[in-house]
């Protein structure tokens, strides 16, 4: 992969993760508790684990993945 494909991919990943921030309240309503992935402004995927996305075939560099939580996360430390 040369650099002009890294960019390219990483300016994809930005998009692809601001659609997923800018439209997480309506992934809640569709995708609860699912990790989801976003190519081109929409879900192609979504499972309730990563490796669900992976036997999809989801593994494309440019494509987010993310989970869409709708219960609060605690962490303790």
């Amino acid at each position: 992969m040369n650099i002009e494909e890294i960019q390219g991919n990483l300016t994809k990943y930005k998009r692809n993760y601001e659609w997923f921030s800018s439209n997480y309240e309506k992934l809640k309503e569709k995708y609860p508790n699912e990790f989801v992935a976003i190519d081109d402004g929409k879900v192609i995927a979504y499972g309730k684990n990563i490796e669900e996305l992976e036997r999809k075939g989801i593994e494309n560099p440019s494509i987010f993945i993310g989970i869409v939580q709708i219960d609060d996360l605690v962490w303790i430390l």
